[in-house]
């Protein structure tokens, strides 16, 4: 609803309507000074009494009355008062009418008083909107009276800080510079948690998923009017996401995951922590799982050689006349806390000579050539401090994603000049309480977006834990029954020849000639003759069993059935629970 514009006073029509003192003295000098001069001219007749003498009297009256008014200056005509604008239908019930609904609740004349200061601003009575229902202001614009005042970053941001508190609620400033134009729009308050929507179709072949990714889309959450936001995976084929902790930045890249793994996505996993993906390792299209500081790099590794063995095979394609030389199944990278997993890389190959170069080197192969070859990229973290993540593999995120409210740092490093003052102005408004909140940026059109993510199930996750919302449970409980036990496995499980423990020490070059092998059989379960090589079992070659174990604290077991072991030389070895209680 917009508010009604006031007729313009029409000043000529009052002037006229209401004639002044000044036209009034005007009309009687006029006529006065006509009878002086006709009085004037009679001077001279015969000396006898007339009655045209007498005109002497009024002729003077006359004069000196509109001397005296046709300077004064004309009244102010009366302004005429503006109509009401037009209230919404009252309802009624039982007779009574429903209380008068004030548009704006006194809001827009707020606003009105700010411009009346030193703000070069003046409102766009068009773009004032109130909620039909409440007469609540919802919406205004503003245009800039000097050209060119919001082209400067200050400006911009001085004007958006003022206006977020000009009135009471939360407020989105969206600046438009080449227009000189602000828009503000109250922000609906988001849910506290929103449910993914279950992917179509589950993808039930290897040749369905190659066909179904040029409009494959990933879902992230909604946004401030409740829309979907879904990003097609081949235009924003590499992202950054950004998240402290309590942010649900772990949540949502499981939530990735699901719709990865649905959509027929095999998914090389690098769990910085060590321990989120361990509920994952089996689960369809989930390859490989990396989760120690020289795993890491050969799993970044086994993506650069299938990115050679996919410009090879391209060659061999196009040469034959191929109609699609890049249709291959598309891969997802995903190394989650990267700051922390680039830490521990570097420090366990800090002596050698080539240190994590050829880990950094690898990614940069995947962040430049990859796309062509539908090898994407998704980076993970905490903290993003200038070395983390180099500037030119930093430079090939299409989409940068936070949430929680992002850093000083995050707001240097993550996003553009042009984007950094709208991240900055949205980003101050998310409460650090608020899980699952963020802002989406696409750097390529400088846009910011705050949303809310969706609260993903996964594979492991106790729907009945105190962790979990009861009005999320039954939620999770169809997705969890509708669509993770329903994807079916498509590709193998690798892992590369790890032949002994020691494997850790070896030199990079040396990890990397490591063959990458299959574990399990095309028919879909463990291979028997690759157990050595897999991680989840205990036989696993690689496996730090008793060392690991070695100097840990002991347990001790209290109870009536336990027994002491007598170590002193004279004992006979064993004491009986029954003669001995370790009941403190």
């Amino acid at each position: 609803m917009t508010e009604p514009i006031p007729p313009r006073p029409r000043h000529a029509e009052s002037y006229w309507l209401a004639p002044s003192g000044s036209l009034t003295g005007g009309c009687l000098l006029i006529g006065g000074i006509g009878l002086v001069l006709f009085m004037a001219g009679r001077l001279g007749h015969p000396h006898r009494l007339e009655l045209a003498s007498l005109l002497w009297l009024p002729a003077i009256v006359a004069t000196s009355v509109g001397l005296g008014w046709v300077f004064q200056r004309p009244g102010q005509p009366a302004r005429p008062q503006p109509s009401p604008a037009a209230a919404p239908e009252l309802a009624v019930t039982d007779g009574a009418l429903a209380p008068q609904i004030v548009l704006g609740g006194g809001d827009i004349d707020r606003i009105r008083q700010l411009l009346t200061g030193k703000f070069p601003f003046e409102l766009i009575e068009t773009a004032v909107n109130y909620d039909d229902a409440t007469g609540r202001l919802m919406s205004y614009g503003l245009h800039a009276t000097l050209p060119g005042y919001l082209a400067d970053r200050r400006n911009a941001t001085m004007v958006a800080t003022k206006l977020q508190g000009a009135v009471a609620g939360d407020w989105l400033v969206d600046v438009d510079s080449a227009r000189d134009q602000v828009t503000v729009t109250r922000k609906k308050p988001f849910p506290p948690w929103v449910a993914p929507p279950h992917p179509e179709p589950i993808v039930a072949s290897v040749e369905e998923a190659v066909q179904r990714y040029e409009k494959f889309a990933i879902g992230i959450g909604v946004d401030e009017l409740g829309e979907r936001l879904d990003y097609p995976l081949k235009t924003y084929h590499h992202w950054l996401i950004i998240g402290g902790t309590g942010s649900g930045k772990s949540v949502f890249v499981r939530g990735i995951i699901e719709q990865l793994r649905a959509a027929g996505i095999p998914i090389l996993a690098g769990d910085g922590k060590g321990t989120d993906y361990t509920s994952l390792n089996g689960e369809a299209q989930m390859v490989m799982i990396s989760s120690g500081p020289a795993e890491h790099p050969r799993l970044v590794h086994a993506a650069v050689e299938e990115l050679s063995r996919r410009r090879q095979t391209a060659q061999e394609r196009k040469a034959a006349g191929h109609p699609d030389p890049m249709a291959f199944p598309a891969w997802v990278v995903i190394l989650d806390e990267f700051a922390t997993m680039r830490n521990e890389v570097a420090g366990l190959y800090e002596d050698q000579p080539s240190k994590d170069n050829p880990f950094v080197d690898d990614l940069r192969m995947l962040f430049k050539v990859g796309r062509e070859f539908r090898m994407h990229m998704m980076l993970s973290t905490q903290d993003l401090y200038a070395r983390t993540i180099p500037r030119d593999i930093l430079g090939q995120c299409k989409l940068v994603i936070t949430l929680g409210p992002p850093s000083e740092m995050t707001l240097r490093q993550a996003f553009t000049q042009e984007m950094e003052p709208k991240a900055r102005q949205v980003g101050e408004l998310i409460s650090p309480k608020s899980q699952g909140r963020g802002l989406v940026a696409v750097p390529e059109t400088a846009s910011v977006k705050e949303f809310q993510s969706y609260w993903s199930y996964t594979p492991g996750t106790d729907i009945d834990g105190p962790k979990v919302p009861e009005g999320i449970r039954e939620t999770w409980r169809a997705f969890r029954d509708s669509v993770s036990t329903k994807i079916p496995k498509l590709f193998s499980r690798q892992w590369f020849q790890v032949e002994d423990a020691e494997f850790a020490k070896l030199s990079m070059a040396d990890l990397f000639a490591l063959e990458m092998v299959n574990l399990d059989l095309e028919s879909g379960p463990p291979d028997p003759e690759m157990y050595q090589f897999d991680k989840s079992r205990d036989d696993y070659n690689g496996h730090l069993l008793g060392r690991a174990r070695a100097g840990a604290l002991r347990e001790l077991k209290y109870g009536p059935a336990a027994t002491v072991v007598d170590a002193t030389p004279d004992g006979d070895g064993v004491v009986s629970a029954d003669s001995e209680q370790l009941n403190g």
